[in-house]
This record gives structure tokens, sequence and C-alpha cells, in this order.
């Protein structure tokens, strides 16, 4: 009865000296990008230091234990850890393990509820902007190359003959007419359809005289 009461006692008092880890708790996320934060409570007889891993059951979460930091000052009571290959893998109960030794995942002191990580905002907000991004350079070039297969209106071999043609007649008249530059826009042509009507009127009425 003294023994079974003993061995209860140092079982308690083993229980109140160990180190709890208060965060992340299971109602808490983390997120996969940037620096996450680990707290833990702990007495005086506790290890003055440990190793700190990431740990997940399901393999296609994390595969290997993952060491986030090899040697923890147990007495600041907190820390931030980073993932070593970039970004924390996203799913679902991880767990972050204190470890005596570094190369032992069996020594641990002290384990944190399950918890999840999540894909960062910043991560989300940078994809979409490349997107938009690549859109917009799509869409620019669409519109350049629309431009481009516009060919420019010029005058037609036919209209700037008879441009020509309406000229001499002017001279020989004593008339004028307007010199009309071969290769102008649309509006050229419709100068020089005019020269030509001014033309006729002037053969007509040199005709008459």
């Amino acid at each position: 009865m003294l023994a079974s009461l003993i061995s209860t006692v140092t079982l308690a008092a083993i229980g109140a000296s160990a180190i709890q880890v208060t965060y992340p708790s299971k109602r808490d996320t983390w997120t996969s990008s940037g620096a996450q934060t680990v707290e833990w409570d702990w007495v005086s007889t506790d290890a003055t230091s440990f190793a700190m891993v990431l740990v997940n059951q399901d393999s296609s979460f994390l595969a290997d234990t993952t060491s986030l930091n090899e040697n923890v000052t147990t007495s600041t009571g907190s820390t931030t850890v980073t993932f070593p290959d970039g970004d924390f893998p996203v799913g679902t109960s991880f767990q972050v393990n204190f470890i005596r030794d570094a190369d032992r995942d069996d020594s641990i002191l002290a384990q944190s509820a399950m918890f999840n990580i999540t894909q960062s905002d910043v991560v989300a907000t940078t994809a979409t902007t490349a997107t938009t991004a690549a859109t917009s350079a799509t869409s620019a070039t669409r519109a350049t190359s629309a431009t481009s297969a516009i060919a420019p209106l010029t005058l037609s071999g036919s209209a700037s003959a008879s441009a020509a043609a309406a000229s001499a007649s002017a001279d020989a008249s004593g008339g004028t007419t307007t010199n009309i530059p071969a290769g102008n826009s649309g509006a050229s042509a419709l100068t020089s359809s005019s020269a030509l009507l001014l033309a006729v009127v002037g053969v007509v009425g040199a005709a008459l005289l």
C-alpha cells in the first residue's frame, strides 16, 4: 500500500515537472511561409536544452521527421522556427516534438497537440498577381498583332492614273488642278476625284468657247 502511494506521488511529480507545449495547440494553425512560433511551460528541474522536430504520421504531408532547431534553450519559453527547405508543407495533424537528443527521435521530452498548416496568403496573392500579369501581357500582344494586321489604305494605281490624266487635261485647257502625291490615304483619293471632275468641266468649257 505504501509502495503504491509512493509510486503514485513520484509519477505525479514527474508529470508536473515535464515541459508542456502550449503553442501550437489543437485549435491553432500555422501558415506555410515565414517563421512560426512555438511556446512551452517549464520548471527548473527540466532539461536545460532540447532539440525540436516536426512530425506527421501521414507521410503524404511529411515524409520524414524534420529538424526545426537542434539546440533550444529551455528557459526561453518560446522560439520561432522556419522550414529548412523553404515553405512548410500544407496539411493536417502535424506535431512538434521536443527531444533530448537530436539524433534520437524517440527521446521525447514533450509533444504538442496535433495542428494544421494552411497555405500562406502571401503565396496565394503572389500566384494571383503573376496570373493577372500574364493575362495582361497576352492581351497586349494580341492587340499589337491586330493593329499590325490592318494594312494602311493607299491610293490605288487606277486612281493615281486618273488623277494624272485630269492634271494633264487641265493644263491643256488652261485650267488648274491640285497635284496629289501618289500613295496618300483615302482623303487624298477623294481630292483626286474632285480634281478630275474640275478637269472635265474645264475641258468642256474650253470646247464651248
